[in-house]
C-alpha cells in the first residue's frame, strides 16, 4: 500500500513543473512562415530552449500559445498551436 502511495505521489508531483512562469520578455517577430511558425528575436542567450512553451500576449490580453522547435544564439522558431485572436 505504501509503495502505491509513493508511486502516485511521484506521478502527480511531476505535473508541478508545468506551472506558469512569471518571466516576461519583450520580443519582436522577425519572420512568419507557413503552418504557424514564428521566428522571434530571443534565443539561447535569453535561456530559451527547444520544447519550451510560450504564452503570447499584447496590451489587449492573451493572443496565442506556442512551443519552441529550434533555437540559435539570438533567435528561436516557435510552432503556434493555439490562437485565440488571429
Amino acid at each position: 500500500m505504501v509503495k502505491v502511495l509513493v508511486l502516485l505521489l511521484g506521478l502527480y508531483g511531476q505535473s508541478l513543473f508545468a506551472l506558469e512562469s512569471s518571466d516576461v520578455l519583450d520580443t519582436r517577430i522577425i519572420k512568419v512562415y507557413d503552418k504557424n511558425i514564428l521566428v522571434l528575436n530571443r534565443g539561447l542567450e535569453d535561456a530559451i530552449f527547444t520544447k519550451d512553451h510560450i504564452k503570447l500576449t499584447s496590451s489587449n490580453g492573451f493572443i496565442a500559445r506556442g512551443i519552441c522547435i529550434k533555437t540559435s544564439m539570438m533567435t528561436s522558431h516557435w510552432k503556434i498551436y493555439r490562437v485565440t485572436r488571429p
